[in-house]
């Protein structure tokens, strides 16, 4: 009976649903449910021991006596909605919108690079390597998180900028990447927003518009239906789904423009008896 689930077994369900909307129609179902989701605030304190790999003593330490309502730290820190498949534009980040934190540390790596097979091969192997930000937090992981950073470039100054966000992403009351986090700027934000907060307009709630050309075209996807979509050009982001390659045949740019006119109209006087304007196909 979903009457008799216990809190170990719940919280397995939780994590395998891993979104705020899930859990929503998860409560729906049964008043036990309802209950343990609505109103256990223990519940959710283990919740985010397990989900983050918190320890005891994180539970216990003074850098998390600000928590007063674990329910709410849990659901500020897990995705609200995800959607339901790849976009057409493939940002590499779309992979990692069930776990808000991985999702912020790609968009971070990916940043203003060629998103090459060798960076998508070693993002991914350091993701599972080291999923949680309380691995990114902990500086015994330094040597080895450099050594994986390292085909990204900047590798100082990007574990810096994870690993700092990895210790607020768990111990600091934050709303926004972009404010919150030193090195994310409105690009990681509108990308965190977008596939795991369910932004589906282009300014967000502190009035920003999103300017990154892939993200619009996402939205502009999304708003579509979630049908066919132009892929945008050019972007913050470019190398999360590497730049479009241009054909390089020569002459090509300018035979192409010249099929473009085979059926451009022009207009040319008639200077019969009728005055009329009269119109005819060009074709080179």
């Amino acid at each position: 009976m979903l009457d008799q689930i216990p809190n170990a077994t719940l919280i397995n369900i939780l994590l395998h649903l891993n979104n705020v909307k899930d859990w929503q129609s998860l409560a729906s179902t049964c008043t036990s449910c309802n209950r343990s989701i609505n109103q256990d605030d223990d519940l959710w304190k283990a919740f985010a021991q397990q989900r983050w790999n918190l320890r005891q003593s994180d539970l216990a330490s003074d850098r998390l006596s600000w928590v007063t309502n674990w329910k709410s730290y849990v659901f500020q820190r897990m995705p609200i909605t995800t959607l339901p498949h790849i976009s057409p534009t493939k940002l590499i980040q779309e992979h990692f919108a069930t776990d808000s934190f991985q999702h912020l540390v790609c968009c971070c790596l990916i940043s203003r690079t060629s998103g090459s097979q060798l960076l998508q091969d070693a993002l991914f192997q350091m993701l599972s390597t080291f999923p949680h930000p309380s691995h990114w937090a902990d500086p015994n992981n330094k040597d080895t998180l450099m050594q994986l950073i390292h085909p990204f470039g900047l590798q100082d100054n990007r574990y810096k900028t994870i690993s700092t966000m990895a210790d607020a992403f768990l111990f600091k009351d934050w709303s926004d990447p972009a404010v919150a986090f030193h090195g994310c700027g409105p690009f990681v934000s509108h990308s965190w927003l977008i596939f795991c907060r369910g932004l589906r307009r282009s300014t967000d709630d502190m009035g920003r518009k999103v300017t990154d050309v892939n993200l619009n075209a996402v939205l502009s996807w999304i708003k579509g239906g979630l049908g066919r979509m132009k892929k945008g050009r050019g972007s913050e982001g470019e190398g999360s789904r590497g730049r479009k390659k241009r054909k390089q045949v020569a002459g090509y740019d300018v035979e192409h423009k010249i099929k473009m006119k085979v059926k451009k109209k022009v207009t040319v006087s008639n200077r019969g008896g009728n005055g009329r304007m009269m119109t005819r196909s060009m074709r080179p």
